[in-house]
């Protein structure tokens, strides 16, 4: 009863025109941002590390972008509620030179790497909707929500059009049988890894970053496509998906290592250009001490308490 009555409230509110969500999200950005001054020190201290050249002028206003950037990102995702294909379709374009035409055509499942740039949920949003239209085999891995009721809301509004939601902790064997089936699986990948596993290093901005290798390798080892995705903002809520099909540059083997190495570099270009619109107020470099191994090795995970 709790996550039915949950679900109207928040579906009626996402029927609120776009210039009262906008409204909304100044509201929110400015709670955020000036009174909860949600974690503030997290977010400076992650752009001031990643741009020790930046002025304090130039780093207060990216924190400034980014608390309206997360505003708009809590509004945004109200909206899915809502929200049908046609209205997906135009805030979200689609470029992928026909990647999807190809993909509903291979029979074979495959891996789409993502990452939290951008509007992350309408990333989900948007390949969604280009499952459904090209009749590709569609799931996403996710983390669950804890609190009841909202949990299982959020998890009806990402599946909502049929998309096949995979619990991170089930991800490795509901993955794998997924693909062997046939199903293209969207996995975001700038996440901290968990500790006691491998890991491969490889830098971010500068900074000496683990990363995990378990999408990766197996969208290596199982063989078929591998897909890139990035998210690029055109405009307030509006985006743009562009989605491209990685094979190793000639003489590279098709390596986890490899792959990564395109993945990260594909990431790194987009904060570089805009820094505000990626995830900054995660904990990404918590725990992380001088003397990281060289980046592209493989090594295993010292152990920490970090949590994703």
């Amino acid at each position: 009863m709790r996550t039915k009555i949950m679900w109207t409230l928040l579906w009626l509110l996402s029927l609120l025109p776009w210039p009262v969500m906008w409204g909304i999200s100044r509201g929110v950005a400015w709670l955020l941002h000036r009174v909860i001054r949600y974690r503030r020190r997290v977010i400076e201290g992650n752009l001031c590390r990643c741009f020790p050249g930046a002025t304090e002028e130039e780093i207060r206003g990216w924190i400034g972008q980014y608390y309206r950037h997360l505003a708009d990102l809590v509004v945004e995702t109200l909206k899915n509620f809502s929200m049908t294909r046609e209205e997906a379709k135009a805030r979200i374009e689609l470029d992928d030179n026909g990647l999807a035409k190809r993909l509903a055509e291979d029979p074979r499942g495959g891996m789409i790497l993502a990452s939290h740039y951008g509007n992350f949920e309408w990333l989900l949003l948007r390949l969604d909707v280009m499952s459904q239209e090209d009749n590709i085999l569609g799931a996403a891995v996710f983390a669950k929500i804890s609190r009841p009721g909202i949990g299982q809301v959020m998890e009806r509004m990402r599946s909502k059009g049929g998309l096949i939601l995979i619990p991170r902790k089930q991800a490795l064997s509901m993955s794998i049988r997924l693909i062997k089936s046939g199903y293209k699986i969207g996995f975001i990948v700038d996440q901290s890894p968990h500790s006691g596993g491998k890991v491969l290093w490889q830098d971010l901005c500068g900074q000496p970053t683990r990363w995990m290798v378990g999408p990766a390798k197996m969208a290596i080892r199982l063989g078929g496509p591998i897909v890139l995705a990035a998210m690029e903002r055109l405009g307030r809520s509006r985006y743009r998906l562009k989605l491209w099909e990685w094979k190793p540059a000639p003489g590279e083997a098709a390596t986890e290592e490899n792959l990564m190495k395109a993945y990260v570099e594909v990431l790194e270009r987009q904060i570089l250009a805009e820094p505000p619109f990626w995830l900054w107020s995660h904990r990404r470099w918590k725990g992380m001490e001088a003397g990281a191994p060289f980046s592209g090795e493989a090594q295993d995970e010292p152990e920490s308490r970090e949590t994703m």
